[in-house]
């Protein structure tokens, strides 16, 4: 298996679980007192954004496209990191007001 291939795959199951628990988190924020929920209604909407952007750069890992290899992963990587990041930054806030 190539290099590529391999972290590919890692970047699917990645995105996978990262989605997974952006569905989790509002999930349990819908259950949750009307003061959470609207606490937490813009960080989860801005979660679901930056998910579908992350998408958009997945797909590109899967061209062969005009940018070199090691520019779209490292796109990714970053904005994979953020998302990551702005996730468990949101899953504190919740676990805070519950």
């Amino acid at each position: 298996m190539t290099d590529k291939k391999n972290y590919q795959e890692k970047a699917h199951k990645m995105l996978d679980e990262l989605f997974e628990s952006i569905s989790m988190l509002d999930k349990r924020a819908q259950e949750a007192s009307g003061n959470v929920r609207e606490g937490l209604k813009d960080t989860i909407e801005d979660l679901k954004r930056e998910s579908e952007e992350l998408k958009g750069k997945f797909a590109k890992l899967s061209e062969d496209g005009s940018e070199s290899w090691s520019e779209v992963r490292d796109g990714f990587d970053n904005a994979a990191s953020a998302l990551n990041d702005a996730f468990f930054k949101a899953w504190k806030k919740f676990n805070s007001k519950e």
